[in-house]
């Protein structure tokens, strides 16, 4: 019921903005002489066809086609369940005469589109004369040859209602001598006269065999009432046949999909928990095992959505290279090649050859883990301070043992200079050299510097940083 309700509303929204932007775009062709208006007319209808089709899941079948003229005009007495047969008409048809009421001619564009396509329009509060001006335009219709559709009842009729057939289809039989074709249908079981919910389904329109002109018209109008009222009553029991069947179906779907979603839910558990697991030993193996300072550990939470893994103010020390941050928060989704942000607030960077620490505001990493290789592939690894931006990229090992290669993009050369020699990791008379180097490997408006480690010596290009290869952490939280 709930899918029912939700596919009513989004048809109904589509329903009356393909009308509007319909309307709207083919206003031209109300200029045009009336062969033109058909194209349009043909265009909106198979539009709304689709729409039913798509969002509704509401299908059309079609039977009896061999009991329709191969040409010419006929007159076809249709049942009137709903809104959905008028829908139809110009698409079953080629270019057929409707009656109908003459009120609808008022309705602004739609009416201007009646009115170009010559439909058989009559004031049914004038009695006899509307009488006239059926058989007047039945008539004119026989003489170029265009079907005539007409609904005996006059209405629509609801599935559980009866109302009587009007005399008015034998008058057009007598008045014109063509034969009816009785058209029964099982549309209001789907698209109900009142109602907003409209079913799932396949709406079956079938035609009977031509009934002849005959003496006596109320025998018939019987005759036709009788035929279109009983077969109607079959298709609308056919229909409700494959509610059932459509409901077994659905019932098995979701079956379906209810295991199908809870062995992707459990393999994606399973994901969760080993990225968590390989998340922390990661962190171990490069920042340091856990401390009796809970806060200092590793604290991972977040099922079942990202990953979310932090840390408090940690340091790493190894051989002489201490690198410490003031906070590390990173978002991973456990899904391979999908990219996580990793955030290192606070990042400082030392070596005991270095007059002072090398410290930057923070430094954000985006990287996706990637099973094949064992490898965080980085997207981007950006150095912030206030007037400085480098870029990291490539692929790290996520063996402790493997080496370095990345590389550094930077735009602001002086200022990484500056740190490096603020750090005594260059001396004042090795900045003039090394500012000419580094213009000579300037591309556009960055240059570009290889990041690498060999035999545990970590290089910033040949610049050699300090040594560095992961060893346990030393606990250097600032009292």
């Amino acid at each position: 019921m709930i899918s029912c309700f939700i596919r009513s509303v989004i048809f109904t929204i589509a329903f009356y903005i393909a009308t509007f932007l319909c309307c709207v775009l083919f206003t031209p062709f109300f200029i045009m002489p009336a062969r033109y208006g058909r194209l349009p007319a043909e265009m909106y209808l198979n539009t709304i066809y689709w729409l039913e089709f798509l969002i509704l899941d509401l299908d059309l079948t079609v039977r009896g086609i061999e009991n329709l003229p191969k040409e010419g005009a006929f007159i076809v007495a249709a049942k009137h369940q709903s809104r959905y047969e008028t829908f139809k008409l110009h698409l079953l048809f080629n270019n057929p005469a409707i009656i109908l009421k003459k009120e609808l001619l008022s309705l602004p564009l739609f009416g201007t589109y009646l009115k170009k396509i010559d439909a058989i329009a009559i004031d049914r509060k004038s009695g006899r004369e509307a009488s006239t001006q059926i058989i007047d335009g039945a008539k004119r219709m026989k003489d170029v040859g265009r079907p005539i559709i007409i609904f005996p009842q006059g209405t629509r009729v609801g599935i559980e209602d009866d109302k009587p057939y009007k005399v008015g289809v034998a008058n057009i039989q007598q008045a014109t001598d063509l034969p009816i074709i009785p058209m029964a249908l099982n549309a209001g079981f789907f698209y109900p006269k009142k109602g907003f919910l409209k079913k799932r389904g396949t709406v079956i329109f079938e035609f009977l065999p031509p009934l002849k002109p005959q003496k006596d018209k109320k025998a018939l109008v019987k005759t036709l009432k009788n035929q279109v009222d009983s077969l109607s009553t079959k298709l609308i029991d056919e229909a409700r046949a494959e509610q059932i069947q459509i409901k077994e179906k659905l019932r098995r779907r979701h079956i379906r999909l209810g295991a199908i979603f809870a062995v992707l839910f459990a393999l994606y558990s399973a994901s969760w928990i080993y990225t968590a697991q390989k998340t922390e030993e990661i962190y171990q193996n490069y920042i340091g095992q856990p401390t009796q300072d809970t806060d200092q550990n590793l604290e991972i939470k977040g099922f079942p959505f990202a990953i979310q893994a932090i840390s408090q103010e940690r340091s790493v020390k190894s051989n002489g290279f201490e690198f410490s941050f003031d906070r590390f928060n990173t978002y991973i989704w456990p899904v391979p090649f999908i990219a996580s942000e990793i955030n290192f607030s606070g990042t400082r960077f030392k070596n005991e050859n270095w007059k002072k620490e090398m410290t930057f505001q923070s430094l954000e990493v985006t990287a996706a883990w990637n099973p094949l290789q064992n490898t965080a592939m980085l997207y981007e690894a950006s150095l912030y301070d206030e007037d400085f931006k480098g870029s990291i990229t490539g692929d790290v090992s996520l063996n402790p043992d493997s080496d370095i290669d990345l590389l550094l993009k930077v735009k602001e050369v002086n200022h990484l200079l500056r740190k490096l020699q603020s750090s005594d990791i260059i001396t004042p008379e090795m900045v003039a050299p090394f500012n000419f180097a580094l213009l000579m490997m300037q591309k556009d408006d960055h240059i570009i510097l290889p990041v690498t480690t060999k035999e545990g010596t970590l290089y910033l290009g040949p610049i050699p940083l300090g040594i560095f290869k992961p060893r346990e952490a030393i606990d250097t939280k600032k009292e």
